[in-house]
């Protein structure tokens, strides 16, 4: 039976043996453990020191240290993800450039690229303006530089959980019969975006024909 459960709130050390009767081994456990009994049952409270045997820490114990150091590592990473800063010259592109070129974590739409625009019935101006509704009406999604006015726009789009930044840049020219989107979009850490710019700007095209 739990000790002082029919007894007030109280205060107990205990000391653990400072030696071990193993033959050749010298363990030691401090400092002592705090027992904190209520009728509720009991509670430990106390510091927990690293085990030794011959002056050598057990090996279980530097597992733990190595865990919590990769998980401060993991929430540093996660933390300079959500905040490193970006330089509009290197990700506020013009989607029609020749040099442009599609990877695993990229995707363009145009006459080359992996998505072709259909023909809008309305003037570049109009569909740009449409267009930018569409895209700031997708969670997590700002825009990031230009706008309606200069013709070009880039936008932030981020993941749920870890907020992977993808870079989207837009444009709109002229066709017969109307006008076209150009778009490129992709990430910024990662080789593989396992085919979210495609499939978001594939929605954003569908929402305009809607």
């Amino acid at each position: 039976m739990p000790v002082g459960l029919d007894t007030p709130t109280a205060w107990r050390a205990l000391t653990p043996p400072e030696q071990s009767a193993t033959p050749g081994a010298n363990w030691t456990r401090a400092p002592y453990i705090m027992l904190r009994t209520q009728r509720s049952g009991v509670r430990m409270r106390g510091i927990y020191q690293p085990r030794r045997r011959n002056g050598e820490v057990e090996m279980g114990n530097w597992l733990g240290i190595a865990i919590i150091v990769a998980m401060f590592a993991f929430v540093g990473i996660m933390g300079y993800i959500r905040i490193a800063p970006s330089d509009v010259t290197v990700w506020h592109v013009d989607p029609t450039a020749p040099a442009l070129g599609t990877t695993g974590g990229s995707a363009l739409v145009r006459a080359d690229g992996d998505l072709q625009s259909p023909v809008f019935p309305e003037t570049p101006e109009a569909l740009l303006a449409r267009l930018d509704a569409v895209a700031m009406g997708t969670p997590r999604t700002r825009q990031f530089a230009g706008s309606v006015a200069d013709g070009r726009i880039t936008y932030l789009s981020r993941s749920l959980f870890f907020g992977f930044p993808d870079y989207i840049s837009v444009t709109t020219v002229p066709a017969e019969g109307g006008a076209q989107v150009v778009a490129y979009g992709r990430l910024r850490f990662g080789s593989s975006d396992m085919g979210v710019n495609a499939e978001r700007l594939e929605s954003w095209l569908g929402q305009l024909g809607t």
